[in-house]
């Protein structure tokens, strides 16, 4: 009985709020908000009886008002809702993607900054440096996100040894690969077997496009053909062994990549209810 009297309460709760137009005015305030978690927070807020709650309240707002007239812009660009992330990084052997990554890293850097931008404004904001105590920093974290992933999303090369040991091995069988393929495609050239007098990448391996009628003419592997028919895309025999090897360490390449990713989401989900947390009261 007494949660179908809680529930008729609520109901007419909220078709009374409707009725007052609360929720257009709830959308409203929400417009001004920094971030996507601030306005969450707004469209869900109620009306409140709890006289200590509606105090802090107001002592917060009083302090706010002051702060945002009267002192620096508060440090929080970077801000957005990453909660799906972290709690993706609490789930077991889940691998969070370099971009994810970075936006948590945001948030860890918005945390300490606004930590760190209260500081030393305990005296004229009580209420807020105590919120602002609360919230989680953990920079060695954030130092290790900023050592691994540049800012375009990629996982550095000195993320570790073994990647930087990898993508020097690739680099350098790249440039004699394709050395060895511009002196195959200028002596095909010169007898007028390619279609174009360029080399290309198909299924992950270097091939010249040779013209149909002569696809016998050079021994390899052909990878595809061209729309017209014109055109065949051989792998010369000469050049198999060594796009064998590129093949190779690009696969090693990305299982050092994910190696370095799942570490990280593993190191992140150590501390991700901490940050969930700061996240709320961000």
């Amino acid at each position: 009985m007494n949660n179908n009297f809680e529930k008729d309460e609520n109901f007419l709760l909220e078709e009374s709020l409707k009725q007052l137009e609360f929720f257009q005015v709830l959308d409203i305030v929400s417009r001004y908000c920094n971030s996507e978690l601030g306005q969450e927070l707004i469209l869900k807020s109620r009306p409140r009886e709890e006289i200590f709650w509606l105090n802090i309240e107001h002592q917060l707002i009083e302090e706010t008002t002051q702060l945002i007239t009267q002192e620096d812009p508060l440090p929080i660009d970077g801000l957005s809702d990453t909660r799906p992330k972290f709690f993706k990084s609490l789930v077991q052997n889940a691998v969070l993607s370099p971009v994810e990554i970075l936006e948590i890293r945001d948030n860890i850097r918005v945390s300490r900054l606004m930590k760190n931008y209260f500081s030393s404004k305990r005296e004229k904001y009580p209420a807020l440096c105590e919120e602002s105590e609360r919230l989680y920093d953990n920079r060695i974290l954030e130092k290790h996100i900023e050592e691994t992933i540049d800012d375009a999303g990629e996982v550095k090369d000195n993320a570790t040894k073994e990647l930087s040991r990898i993508r020097r091995s690739i680099k350098d069988k790249s440039h004699y690969l394709r050395n060895r393929l511009q002196k195959i495609l200028k002596k095909v050239t010169e007898d007028d077997l390619v279609q174009e007098d360029f080399y290309s990448v198909r299924e992950g391996r270097f091939v010249l496009p040779i013209k149909v009628e002569h696809k016998r003419h050079i021994p390899g592997i052909i990878h595809g053909v061209s729309q017209t028919g014109s055109t065949v895309f051989l792998e010369p025999s000469e050049i198999i062994e060594m796009n064998n090897e590129l093949s190779l360490l690009s696969n090693e390449e990305k299982r050092e990549i994910y190696k370095i990713l799942a570490n990280l989401t593993e190191e992140i989900g150590k501390d991700a209810n901490h940050f969930l947390q700061s996240l709320e009261i961000l």
